[in-house]
């Protein structure tokens, strides 16, 4: 199988690309190596994952440059696209939303519209568009979670950026062009990913001794997917997905941030004292979660235990905390 990631050396990305490549999938990695990249990433992956027929080559692309896009795609024959290029970090793009709406929407429309027009014979058999939960908004305390095709409710520029994404998949997909599956996932976690973001920033700060800087609304509560379900899930839909048909991925491990900063300052033999409480961002909304029964219809369910893979993380930074990550 033949498999384009976009986004390869990103957090997500880089976890897919070890994934397919253990299934003995040739994967081609592309990213433009912008600010929650890292190219080593790939390079740790093509060293150590041990795939008699598995492949994996990378190529630095900008998706934001239709031209670089097209001949890239001109030259090559995919069988399978995985789309996870984004910006996604919420607190940058309430500083600065232009990079969010180019590259979502403009890297979007650029990699979907080269695709397109390839002939029949060389188009991929299907394509996932990873969006997220937050296009959702806020679900309250003791609601069920979002379903597929419900309206969205983003705040965010973030999110309002991956809704726009996904309707930029939606165009491309219902009028018969390509074959798209959009995916809704939870907060993921895991190794490789960039300290912009809560559970590597944690930490990495307490690796170094430094307070950790929560948020005032600590009973503000999100759900916590391992990548490594993300990364099967994505398996299971390339295999048995329904084209133009979307699918929540939840793994129903609810953690409120105190709750969760607890867990990491107890692994990592700290107390309280190393929490630094401050004021909550703009527009943070205080609960997501998903109802993903649609996706475990088709024999998903999460495998990986949180406080065993939250344990594994911390182990992963620890490793890399004197080398860069």
């Amino acid at each position: 199988m033949r498999l384009l990631i976009t986004g390869g050396a990103g957090f997500i990305g880089s976890n897919a690309c070890e994934f397919f490549k253990h299934l003995n999938w040739s994967v081609t990695a592309i990213d433009n190596l912008g600010t929650s990249s890292n190219v080593n990433h790939i390079y740790e992956i093509a060293t150590y994952v041990n795939s008699p027929n598995g492949f994996l080559s990378f190529d630095v692309v900008e998706l934001r440059n239709q031209p670089e896009v097209d001949f890239f795609i001109d030259n090559h024959t995919f069988d399978y696209v995985l789309h996870l290029a984004a910006e996604s970090h919420v607190d940058r793009s309430l500083q600065d939303s232009s990079p969010f709406w180019d590259t979502q929407v403009r890297g979007t429309y650029n990699l979907f519209n080269a695709l397109s027009n390839l002939p029949s014979s060389r188009q991929p058999k299907c394509i996932i568009n990873q969006i997220t939960d937050e296009v959702y908004g806020e679900v309250e305390p003791g609601q069920h979670g979002a379903v597929e095709g419900q309206v969205f409710n983003p705040r965010p520029p973030y999110a309002c950026s991956k809704a726009a994404q996904y309707f930029v998949g939606k165009s491309f997909s219902t009028t018969g062009k390509l074959p798209i599956i959009s995916t809704f996932p939870v907060n993921n976690f895991g190794p490789r990913q960039a300290p912009e973001k809560i559970i590597p920033k944690f930490i990495t700060m307490l690796l170094n001794n430094q307070k950790v800087p929560l948020m005032a609304s600590t009973h503000f509560e999100r759900d916590w997917l391992t990548v490594s379900d993300m990364c099967r899930a994505f398996h299971i839909l390339f295999l048995f997905g329904t084209i133009e048909e979307d699918y929540n991925v939840g793994a129903d491990n609810h953690r409120t941030n105190l709750q969760l900063t607890k867990e990491i300052l107890a692994l990592l033999d700290k107390d309280e004292s190393y929490i630094e409480i401050v004021p909550d961002r703009t527009t943070h909304d205080s609960r997501y979660a998903v109802n993903s029964n649609k996706l475990r219809q088709l024999g998903w369910a999460p495998r990986e235990n949180f406080t065993d893979w939250l344990e594994y993380t911390i182990s992963w930074y620890k490793e890399r905390q004197n080398n860069g990550i």
